[in-house]
């Protein structure tokens, strides 16, 4: 097996560890040879096999793997016994913690913070300030923003196929103890959701599924009837 990295003399002080620049031997994937990334405690914490990589100031330490494809961008940090692989990829400043496991095409971006148990994979996505925590399992079409703060499968539903363009539509509970929508485009709480769907569909068949689903978040979440 070739080497696709070696640990560099350059460092930086992260708490009590020291972690070390890689710079690439070859090149793979977007990284060339000569290419400087992130920074690793040691060779323990990414592959040399496959395409996976830290790049810019990222970090990834303590126990944690990178395998796979997956990537490490900007400022994120993978720590402790996560694990992140397949086509993952951490930017942003966030952070995968705990014993978390990120896996398959997810997208983990802003400031998001995956901890504790926490699965997620498919194509899920998970961004803004959300948090995601325990023992939740996070996958499928599932995007969760914002201000989300989710502690078990029961803190989200994923839907597919409603309205014009069978969109998938998540709606998750929210630091504030609101209820958080991310439906396409649209990212807001489900006041927003009720007024925008009223808006763009009046009364038509799509607005009587979008509504109808609102109705049973209410109830899921047992949020009293007072968006209207």
């Amino acid at each position: 097996m070739s080497r696709k990295y070696k640990i560099t003399t350059q460092s930086i002080e992260c708490g009590d560890k020291k972690l070390f620049r890689i710079k690439a031997l070859k090149s793979f994937g977007s990284v060339k040879v000569g290419d400087l990334g992130g920074y690793i405690e040691s060779e323990n914490n990414l592959s040399q096999d496959g395409n996976s990589w830290v790049y810019n100031t990222a970090k990834v330490y303590d126990k944690a793997i990178v395998w796979g494809n997956a990537e490490i961008h900007d400022n994120a940090e993978v720590f402790e016994d996560s694990l992140v692989y397949g086509n993952a990829w951490v930017c942003g400043n966030s952070k995968v913690f705990g014993l978390a496991r990120v896996y398959g095409d997810v997208w983990i971006y802003n400031d998001a913070e995956i901890c504790d148990n926490v699965r997620v994979h498919n194509n899920a996505r998970v961004f803004g300030n959300a948090i995601i925590r325990d023992d939740t399992n996070v996958y499928g079409y599932a995007e969760i923003g914002g201000n989300a703060e989710v502690h078990d499968d029961a803190d989200y539903i994923c839907v597919k196929g409603l309205g014009s363009a069978f969109r998938d539509t998540t709606f998750f509970k929210c630091k504030n103890n609101d209820i958080g929508v991310v439906c396409g485009c649209f990212n807001g709480n489900l006041e927003k959701f009720t007024k925008e769907v009223k808006h763009t569909h009046g009364d038509n068949k799509y607005a009587k599924e979008y509504l109808a689903m609102v109705e049973v978040v209410k109830i899921h979440f047992e949020k009293e009837n007072n968006n209207e």
